[in-house]
């Protein structure tokens, strides 16, 4: 075998979303990949653009390691970045295009980029960032460079795939910040890949069927990570340009795509549900409605059981550092275990403790704790963070909890 053929075969076995990417494109390479405004990008095209994308970095000078920040809506460059990243063993830096130049600035010098990739409607905040900042990447504009088009450009060549291991970087995901400045969460190959497949699996998500529709910004965990799920399942990601949400028009499109699955907040279910009611759901399709980042009502999910009679009602909690991940109320307890978030899911160790890291009894309040494959590696450069985060050798998640007697 030749050395491409064998640098090829090594990197099919990688354990990693951009490999399952590359193997879709050989196994369905006409089912559809990507869906972004009426225009579907099948494996074969999407694997395609990451690979020249992936020669594009390389020509930028960027390698193993570097940072590649992205301070884009949601829009499928996106998405071809953050695998063309991968592909050549590089960091993505997803950052969210809500926060202030300031705030972006600090990103920016926090994991010095070579690269920032943005888009012409947020060129303002782009620069300030960038006047703000110490740190000075090349700042290149997605609506003037088509990283879509695929024709005139050179791709990838296997020899040059870097096949990641479970524990290299593969993208650092900044918190919220709510305590002081953002801490920019490490997550490695591993991490994505092992709840990507835990995503796939609750989702009902196999090649050539699901269609997940990415509605929340791609920046933050929860679309990141149901976005890796569909990819790495073989469905379909359904992108939805980042706008405030209508309910009326998120019904259409979970209608005309035939939906299997999304996520979104109590608030935005409460209202698409009333649409539902108002306007019917015939047509609709969606097996499984997943809700987190804030509490539902007995009544909501008994409304939500209603007007999606043919959906699975799930729970997800978790935070950035967890992969979006770490414990999951399953369909048949949601409406018996009202306020619950559920239990560990696969893979993923609890324990509830006091603050001197004791286990706190039954129905007693206490810290839940993390271990598990989808628990990050560090805070970057931050090793006083990182240490305070897994003192006593499980990750301190900060949020209160109880445990009941059945787990």
């Amino acid at each position: 075998m030749t050395s491409a053929g064998l640098a090829a075969l090594s990197f099919s076995r990688s354990a990693s979303v951009v490999a399952k990417i590359l193997r879709h494109a050989h196994e369905v390479p006409d089912e559809i990949a990507v869906s972004f405004r009426g225009r579907d990008t099948s494996w074969a095209v999407f694997a395609s653009q990451i690979r020249r994308t992936a020669q594009d970095l390389r020509e930028r000078g960027v390698g193993r390691g570097d940072r590649v920040a992205v301070l884009l809506t949601n829009r499928p460059e996106f998405l071809v970045l953050v695998q063309a990243a991968s592909a050549i063993g590089a960091i993505i830096v997803p950052i969210n295009f809500r926060l202030s130049s300031g705030e972006v600035a600090f990103i920016l010098d926090n994991v010095t980029p070579d690269l920032l990739f943005t888009e012409e409607s947020l060129a303002e905040l782009a620069a300030g960032a960038v006047a703000a900042a110490t740190a000075s990447p090349e700042v290149i504009d997605c609506d003037a460079v088509d990283l879509l088009e695929t024709a005139e450009r050179v791709e990838l060549a296997d020899a040059e795939l870097v096949a990641p291991g479970s524990g290299d970087d593969f993208a650092i995901m900044h918190t919220s910040g709510t305590t002081g400045n953002p801490k920019g969460a490490v997550l490695s190959h591993g991490n994505i890949f092992a709840c990507s497949a835990q995503v796939a699996n609750r989702w009902g998500i196999k090649s050539g069927q699901g269609v997940v529709m990415l509605a929340p910004p791609l920046f933050h965990i929860g679309a990141f990570l149901g976005c890796h799920g569909a990819l790495a399942g073989g469905g379909t990601a359904l992108v939805i340009p980042s706008a405030g949400f209508d309910p009326a028009e998120t019904l259409a499109t979970m209608k005309r795509f035939a939906v299997t699955a999304t996520f979104m907040v109590p608030q935005q279910w409460q209202l698409l549900c009333e649409e539902i009611e108002r306007s019917g759901g015939e047509g609709l399709a969606i097996t499984h409605a997943n809700w987190g980042g804030a509490p539902a009502s007995e009544k909501l999910l008994e409304r939500m059981k209603g007007a999606l009679p043919g959906a699975e009602v799930k729970a997800a909690f978790g935070q950035t550092e967890t992969t979006g991940y770490g414990v999951g109320l399953e369909f048949k307890d949601s409406l018996v275990r009202i306020g619950s978030v559920g239990k560990p899911t696969d893979d993923t160790a609890i324990r509830v403790v006091d603050p001197q890291m004791n286990d706190v009894g039954v129905d007693e309040v206490g810290e839940i704790v993390y271990r598990g494959p989808c628990v990050m590696d560090r805070y970057w450069n931050n090793e006083t963070a990182t240490a305070e985060a897994f003192h006593g050798g499980w990750f301190h998640s900060g949020d209160l909890v109880r445990r009941d007697a059945d787990g």
